[in-house]
Parts: C-alpha cells; sequence; structure tokens
C-alpha cells in the first residue's frame, strides 16, 4: 500500500523501534531501495524519562536503542549507503537548520512555515494511546513542552541496567547524526 501510494506523492511513516516486526525485517526492498530512511533519536535518559511518564516498568527492549541500531546496520548494508540519523536535542535546540538540512539532503523543499503549527489534537491517537501524544498536542513547535513532571531516572531501580545496555547503541547512531 504505501509503495502503491509513493508512486504519486511523498509519503511519510513514522514507526518506532519498541517491538520488531519480522515481516517487514524480511522485506530486503524496502530497507535497500525503496525508501529514504531517517532515524531520529534522542538521548536514553530522555528516552526512560517519557517512558516513566506514562509507563512505570517500561521492558529493556522497550527504549529501542538496540533495534535502531539493528535497522541502521541493515539500511546501510543493504542500500549501500548510511541512512539519516538526526538527534532530537539538535532539532529542539535548531530547528530551522535541522530541517533544512534534512530537506537538502533527502531533496525536499524547506519550508519554514512548517516549523510551527496550532496546538491540536488528531483522531488516530485516540484508540488508546492518547497519554504518548500529551506534548505533541499541546506544543506549537519543537521545543519541550512546560509542565509535564517526569519522574528523575536515577530513582528508579533498573534504570542503571537500562542506561548501562541502551547507550552504546545511542552512542553509535548519535556519532553518525547529521551535524548542522
Amino acid at each position: 500500500e504505501l509503495r502503491a501510494l509513493a508512486t504519486t506523492q511523498t509519503v511519510f511513516v513514522k514507526d518506532t523501534t519498541d517491538r520488531r516486526h519480522p515481516a517487514i525485517m524480511a522485506d530486503q526492498p524496502f530497507w535497500a531501495q525503496d525508501a529514504q530512511h531517517t532515524f531520529l533519536i534522542r538521548h536514553p535518559v530522555e528516552t526512560l524519562r517519557s517512558y516513566l511518564a506514562v509507563r512505570r516498568n517500561p521492558r529493556i527492549h522497550e527504549l529501542g536503542f538496540e533495534a535502531a541500531y539493528e535497522l541502521y546496520v541493515k539500511v546501510s548494508t543493504l542500500a549501500g549507503r548510511d541512512p539519516l540519523v538526526i538527534d532530537a536535542g539538535d532539532l529542539m535546540r535548531r530547528p530551522a537548520e535541522t530541517v533544512r538540512a534534512y530537506c537538502a539532503h533527502v531533496g525536499l523543499e524547506f519550508q519554514p512555515d512548517a516549523l510551527s503549527w496550532q496546538p491540536s489534537d488528531r483522531p488516530e491517537w485516540q484508540s488508546g494511546f492518547s497519554h504518548w501524544f500529551s506534548g505533541v498536542v499541546a506544543s506549537s513547535g519543537f521545543a519541550d513542552v512546560p509542565g509535564r513532571r517526569r519522574p528523575a531516572v536515577d530513582q528508579h531501580p533498573l534504570l542503571a541496567t537500562y542506561l548501562a545496555y541502551h547507550m552504546p547503541f545511542y552512542q553509535e547512531l548519535h556519532q553518525r547524526r547529521l551535524v548542522v
């Protein structure tokens, strides 16, 4: 379906790496040639804070850094080129420069008006996942949403283990990020 849609327009798909999908993983043309893959990463401490704000006991694999790195290597190997990596911290600190560089890299026209929007909800976010999108619903641009209290990572008994596990994967991806 996505391939057919992409023949007539630009298609953006955002997915997470909190779980693996064997059928998609086996689709080598998708990884090698059918898409321009971009990895949006953020520091594992920030990812953990977000998880803890909505879920008390996330499982270690749900943070997704190992799976993201696995996909990065798969795309690099099959496509013969490194996919784009953007760090969310860079996007938040320098949104215009980061989006402009992204657009140049993927061949899209940079549209400064796309850097801000009216806060709003989306119907597709209401199917049991609205708690994941509360910050996005309140946002009007690329910036931290004030007022959302996030637990301190060091107050959770498993998080040192989680950080030690995920940091090497994050660091590998982070050193390959788009620098603006």
